[in-house]
């Protein structure tokens, strides 16, 4: 008998509706969620629902959170949570809806209001399946129309959001209600910025512009920014001694930058403050253990006095100087520690700073046209942004691997982990970057990022 398909084709078929009934699955699996904000009672409700064929449990990744829930209930049972997780029932209704209290985590400094507005670690509210596959996460405002800002990426619709894909328990945070929201352009890629509670227009525009240059400043070294769309959280705190008494960087889905602001503060402070370009700097390398601060802090710091220097937020000579007085410091906290047993802050900051200016300089010595910056860029276009702790051999592996040479490594093997600083006075004088010709691109001005302060 003849059939009108071959056995082949059948089996071809067969095998091509089963990946797309796979793919079909994969693709409803994700579970969809949608957080009901009310900046006036100060609340996060929250409704989820899973596919039927979802088995697993939910977690923020603390144990402390549960004590912020004021219900949570599954179909239409009430469950007690107590603890790190929630066990799904497999038996009952894969949807779950669940309120937060925000003026209780206010009590324990785990959300912060402010002028209308609130600024929330996201693990105060955000019960996440276990695994890092992700979820599709919609916001709507309760209290009228307000806006919200979080380190995720658009999903394609317009208030959906692609959440929940790093590691379980990293932190993030979200400012949402009076708030003004923008993106600032950077060299053809966007910065997501979030004010809070700052009524001044003329201020907003003002800071707004200070970041624009900042962030042009770390795009400088490659010519982009390191995370497109990364999150830039500003939080006013007023009468503070300082422009930016506080930041920090945060990693939990896209990176983002909070800078804690005394907004009251003339403009020419901020520009003059070095805290901005410091956390920008933190974006040029992926995350790094606990035990590898001092390659993170490293970085930064070597970074935010190289970049004030191209910025012309200071001299050349004054970034030098700055650099040196640094590694004093460092010098002085180290007392006879290696910089990878380093605990001392000086000691983990200015030993990790001076361990990138000597690979910069011997990548420079080495190969005329080759830097530190060239290594950063290919290292933004294999490994950022990342989703897992990069450990210091790991690190100082890859980059020896991108530059073609042995440079890290060997500063790995023959400073980091011996018991003394990296750098000398004699290591100074010889590799003065405003004196020695090969060296003097380091710290000099780049004329597109001038500007009028």
């Amino acid at each position: 008998m003849n059939f009108p398909f071959s056995s082949t084709k059948l089996f071809s078929n067969s095998l091509l509706i089963t990946l797309l009934l796979v793919i079909s699955n994969i693709v409803k699996a994700i579970p969809e969620y949608k957080a009901y904000l009310n900046e006036n009672k100060g609340t996060i409700k929250v409704d989820a629902c899973f596919d039927d064929g979802y088995s697993g449990r939910l977690s923020t990744g603390r144990s402390r959170d549960y004590q912020y829930l004021t219900s949570f209930i599954q179909g239409n049972e009430r469950i007690r949570v107590n603890g790190k997780y929630v066990n799904l029932r497999r038996d009952g209704p894969l949807c779950i809806n669940y309120v937060v209290d925000l003026n209780k985590a206010k009590d324990n400094r785990q959300a912060w209001q402010v002028n209308g507005g609130w600024l929330v670690d996201n693990r105060v509210w955000l019960w996440r399946p276990t695994n890092q596959d992700g979820i599709k996460l919609s916001f709507i405002h309760e209290s009228g129309k307000s806006l919200v800002s979080v380190p995720w990426s658009k999903s394609g619709e317009k208030t959906a959001y692609n959440a929940a894909t790093t590691p379980l328990g990293w932190s993030s945070k979200m400012a949402f209600g009076n708030l003004n929201r923008f993106d600032v352009p950077v060299n053809g890629q966007h910065v997501r910025v979030g004010m809070l509670g700052i009524a001044n227009k003329a201020k907003v525009e003002e800071l707004r512009d200070w970041i624009q240059h900042g962030a042009q400043a770390i795009a400088s070294v490659s010519g982009n920014f390191p995370v497109d769309n990364a999150q830039i959280l500003v939080m006013p705190l007023g009468g503070r001694s300082e422009p930016v008494p506080w930041a920090e960087v945060q990693r939990a889905g896209l990176p983002a930058v909070h800078l804690y602001i005394d907004q009251e503060r003339p403009i020419k402070e901020f520009y003059a403050d070095w805290t901005l370009t410091h956390e920008l700097s933190h974006l040029l390398i992926p995350r790094v253990s606990g035990s590898a601060r001092w390659l993170s802090e490293g970085v930064a710091s070597y970074y935010q006095n190289v970049l004030m220097a191209r910025a012309q937020l200071q001299s050349p000579d004054t970034s030098w100087k700055k650099l040196k007085a640094g590694f004093a410091k460092g010098r002085r906290a180290a007392k006879n520690t290696s910089v990878l047993n380093a605990r001392r802050t000086k000691h983990v900051y200015w030993g990790g700073a001076a361990l990138m200016y000597m690979a910069d300089v011997d990548l420079r010595l080495r190969d005329k046209g080759n830097s530190l910056d060239d290594v950063l860029i290919k290292l933004q276009n294999c490994c950022i942004p990342s989703t897992h702790y990069w450990q210091a051999d790991e690190f100082m592996e890859k980059m020896d691997e991108l530059s073609g040479t042995t440079v890290f490594t060997e500063l790995l093997n023959n400073e980091a982990r011996q018991p003394r600083f990296p750098i000398d006075r004699s290591f100074e004088k010889a590799y003065n970057p405003i004196e020695k010709i090969e060296l003097k691109e380091i710290l000099t001005p780049i004329n597109d990022l001038a500007g009028d302060y």
